[in-house]
C-alpha cells in the first residue's frame, strides 16, 4: 500500500506540473481560469489514480495456489506487505470493499500455510510474517479500569465484550498459530524475530475483554513454550511478574485464568526434584493469587496448578497450608467456603508430619469457621469431619487440638441454623469416638469453667445491688463521710472487675 501511494503521489505531481506550464502558457482572465482547471484536473488525477490503487490493491493480485512455484513466495511476500495495513472497525459501514479484500487476502495466506507446499523452510519469509503479526496484533487495547469483583466479566451470568476486529484479528492468529506449530520451521532462525521482546508483547495482550482473543494467545504461548526452549525461562518469570503486578498493584487483568491453564501443563513436565525456581513460583506467585478479589473468576485453574505442585512434591504442602492460614479471608464468606475447598483438596495429598507441623494453627482456624454465623461456611467447615484422610491423620495426631476443635462445636450448638446444629452434634459424638480421654477431659474442664463463670456472675450481682442499695440510702440521708466514699468505690472497682472477667470468658 505504501508503495502504491508513493506511486499516485508521483501521478499526481506530474499532473501538477502541467497546472504550472498551462499556467505560465495562459495570461490574465485566461491565465487564471486555466489554472483553476489545471487545478482541478490535477486534484481529480490524484484521487482516480487512489481509487485505482485502492480498487487493484490485493484483489488484483492472483491466489498462491494459482502461480507457478517460483513465483510463490515473492507474492506472498506482497501479500503479507498488502495485510500490514489496519482497517477502521469503528463504523461497520465504511470501506467495506478494503476490509473484504484484506479479509480474503488473509484467508489466501491462511489456505496456504496450512497445505503441503509452504514454503515455511525459506527463512527468509519469517521477518516479513511476523511483520504483518505485529503490524495487526500489537494494538492499544480498551482502557480496562480496576472494578469490583461483581462487575468483572461472568461467562454464566453476562455477554462477552466482542472486539469489532475479530474478522481480520482471528486470521492473523490462525496465521501465527500455524507458523509457529509448522513443522518445517527452523526453530533457530525464528528465534530471531520470536525473541523476548515479541513474547513480552503478546503477554501483554491477554488483557483483551475478549475471550476468544485470550483463548489463540493461550495456544500460540504455549506452542512458543514447547518449541523455543531458550524462552521456557523467561515465559515463566514474565508470567509471575504478571501475577505480582495483579496481586500488588490491583490492576484489572482478564487473562488470568488462561495463564493459569497454560502453566498448569507447564507444571506438569516439571522434572524432579523440584527446582528452587519453581518452589519459589509456587509460593511467591500461586498462593498470594488466593488474595485477589476476583478468585472466583479464576479459582479453578489455580486449584489445579497447586495441586501439580503438590503431586510432584508433597513435602510443600505445610508451605501451602500455612499461606492459606496466613491469606483466609475473613468477611468475604464466598471466598471462605473456596478455602475450605481447597484445604481439603491440600490435606488428601498431605503425609502425616505435615499435618502434625501445622496442626494447631489449622484447627483454629477450622473451629473459627465452624463458629461462624454464616451457615454455609460453618456447614462446609463441619463436612471436612467426613473426608477418610482427614480423619485418618487427625486419629495419628495429638490430642492437643480436640480441646481447640470442641470450643467452636461449644458455639455451633447455638446456631441459629438447624442443620449446623445437628452437623455439630455428629462432629462431637466422632471426637468422643476417636478421643474418649480427651473429651471427657475437656467436658469436665467446660463444667468447671461454667460454675466458675456462674459464680463469679452472681458474686458480680451481688455487689451491684448492693452498691445500689447503699447508694440509695445515702441519697435518702444525705450524708456520707470520707471513709464509706473509700468503701463505695472499692466495691464499685471490685463489681467492674469481674463484670470485665465474664464477658472475656464469654467471649
Amino acid at each position: 500500500w505504501a508503495k502504491r501511494g508513493w506511486e499516485a503521489g508521483r501521478q499526481a505531481g506530474r499532473l501538477a506540473e502541467r497546472a504550472v506550464a498551462a499556467r505560465q502558457l495562459c495570461g490574465g482572465r485566461d491565465a487564471r481560469e486555466g489554472a483553476v482547471v489545471a487545478n482541478v484536473r490535477a486534484l481529480q488525477g490524484a484521487l482516480g489514480a487512489g481509487e485505482d490503487m485502492m480498487r487493484v490493491g490485493a484483489g488484483g493480485l492472483p491466489d498462491l495456489d494459482a502461480v507457478s512455484e517460483c513465483e510463490r513466495v515473492p507474492l506472498f511476500m506482497r501479500k503479507l506487505e498488502l495485510c500490514e495495513s489496519r482497517c477502521d472497525f469503528s463504523d461497520p459501514r465504511s470501506d467495506f470493499a478494503r476490509k473484504e479484500t484484506k479479509r480474503k487476502t488473509l484467508v489466501d495466506v491462511v489456505q496456504y500455510l496450512g497445505c503441503s507446499k509452504s514454503e515455511l523452510g525459506d527463512t527468509r519469509l519469517y521477518a516479513p510474517i511476523i511483520a504483518m503479526i505485529s503490524a495487526n496484533l500489537f494494538r492499544v487495547l480498551a482502557a480496562s479500569t480496576t472494578v469490583e469483583e461483581e462487575d468483572l466479566y461472568d461467562p454464566e451470568e453476562s455477554d462477552p465484550v466482542m472486539d469489532p476486529a475479530w474478522p481480520h484479528l482471528q486470521l492473523v492468529y490462525e496465521i501465527l498459530r500455524r507458523f509457529v506449530s509448522s513443522g518445517e520451521l527452523d526453530v533457530k532462525a525464528a528465534r530471531k524475530v520470536i525473541d523476548q521482546r515479541f513474547v513480552l508483547r503478546l503477554l501483554d495482550l491477554f488483557n483483551s475483554e475478549d475471550p476468544r482473543e485470550r483463548e489463540y494467545l493461550k495456544t500460540v504461548i504455549h506452542r512458543i513454550y514447547g518449541r523455543f526452549v531458550q524462552l521456557r525461562l523467561f515465559i515463566r518469570r514474565a508470567i509471575g511478574h504478571v501475577f505480582q503486578f495483579y496481586i500488588y498493584d490491583d490492576v484489572n487483568t482478564y487473562g488470568i485464568a488462561e495463564m493459569l491453564e497454560i502453566l498448569g501443563s507447564v507444571i506438569n513436565g516439571f522434572s524432579l526434584p523440584l527446582k528452587r525456581e519453581h518452589r519459589d513460583f509456587l509460593l511467591k506467585s500461586l498462593v498470594p493469587l488466593h488474595t485477589a478479589r476476583a478468585l472466583t473468576t479464576f479459582y479453578p485453574q489455580l486449584n489445579f496448578c497447586v495441586n501439580q505442585f503438590l503431586e510432584k512434591d508433597p513435602a510443600l504442602a505445610r508451605d501451602v497450608l500455612l499461606g492459606l492460614l496466613k491469606y483466609w479471608p475473613v468477611l468475604h464468606s464466598r471466598k471462605e467456603i473456596i478455602f475450605l475447598n481447597e484445604l481439603e483438596d491440600v490435606l488428601e495429598v498431605t503425609q502425616q508430619s505435615e499435618f502434625d507441623a501445622v496442626a494447631d494453627p489449622l484447627f483454629r482456624r477450622i473451629s473459627q469457621c465452624i463458629a461462624s454465623s454464616h451457615f454455609q461456611v460453618a456447614e462446609r467447615a463441619l463436612l471436612l469431619w467426613n473426608n477418610e484422610c482427614f480423619l485418618e491423620m487427625l486419629l495419628r495426631t495429638d490430642a492437643r487440638v480436640v480441646p481447640i476443635a470442641l470450643r467452636g462445636l461449644k458455639r455451633a450448638e447455638q446456631h441459629w441454623r438447624d442443620s449446623v446444629v445437628q452437623l455439630s452434634h455428629d462432629v462431637r459424638l466422632v471426637l468422643q469416638t476417636m478421643y474418649p480421654q480427651a473429651y471427657a477431659d475437656f467436658e469436665s474442664a467446660a463444667a468447671e469453667s461454667e460454675r466458675s463463670d456462674e459464680m463469679r456472675r452472681l458474686s458480680a450481682q451481688s455487689m451491684w445491688e448492693q452498691l445500689s442499695l447503699e447508694s440509695s440510702c445515702e441519697s435518702t440521708t444525705g450524708r456520707h463521710d470520707e471513709g464509706s466514699c473509700e468503701k463505695l468505690d472499692a466495691e464499685h472497682h471490685r463489681a467492674k472487675h469481674l463484670s470485665r472477667i465474664d464477658c472475656v470468658e464469654y467471649m
